[in-house]
């Protein structure tokens, strides 16, 4: 037996069966059953589910923290154009989640947010406040450069952020196909840039 294999299976097995049944119902002898090895050698691994769920966020932190971009080319692309910027950045988001282990997990932090606290805790970490932060001050980089009109930043952020969840969660719950190999993420990225590149055109100092 493979070690490092056998724990990643568990894991992946686990964000599958969560994903689809959610957090509380499924058992670690489930995920054993199903990984196909006796309940005892799971806890060789993890000791209990919440350790699962930990590798599980681990995952998805690692792979959202690629998707940054350090400030030298944040300004350059900026200075190019907005579009140029937010579609940089729109593609390496959209990257991340071509892979379905990364899609699953989030439609797992949509589905329990409301009645698991470490799951809420989490999104209101890694998929609220810093991104909110990120986006009120990147439109008041915008109103700063004379790029759109003054205005509240945060309430744009907002605009623009809630649309883009809302989007997501549509996606990966309300819509969410029985083989998610069938998702259309370009379709969702395309329509989510469209509604920033409408922000902006609205806002725009052009329009004065």
């Amino acid at each position: 037996m493979n070690v490092n294999n056998t724990k990643e299976k568990i894991s992946s097995v686990a964000v599958d069966l969560f994903s689809k049944e959610g957090y509380n119902q499924i058992s670690m002898r489930k995920i054993a059953e199903t990984v196909g090895i006796r309940e005892a050698s799971i806890y060789y691994h993890y000791s209990k589910k919440k350790d699962i769920l930990d590798s599980i966020f681990l995952y998805f932190r690692e792979n959202m923290n690629q998707t940054s971009i350090i400030p030298e080319a944040e300004e350059k692309l900026l200075n190019e154009s907005p579009m140029a910027l937010y579609h940089f950045g729109s593609e390496a988001v959209k990257s991340q989640f071509k892979s379905i282990t990364m899609v699953k997990i989030l439609r797992l932090i949509f589905i329990e947010i409301y009645h698991n606290d470490k799951i809420k805790e989490f999104f209101k970490k890694e998929l609220f406040d810093g991104i909110m932060e990120f986006w009120t001050l990147l439109f008041q980089n915008f109103m700063d450069k004379g790029i759109i009109m003054k205005d509240d930043p945060k309430k744009l952020a907002e605009s623009y952020y809630n649309y883009s969840m809302f989007k997501m969660f549509e996606t990966v719950v309300i819509k969410y196909p029985e083989d998610p190999s069938e998702l259309n993420l370009d379709s969702v990225f395309n329509n989510i840039e469209d509604h920033f590149n409408f922000i902006l055109s609205y806002m725009s100092t052009d329009m004065v």
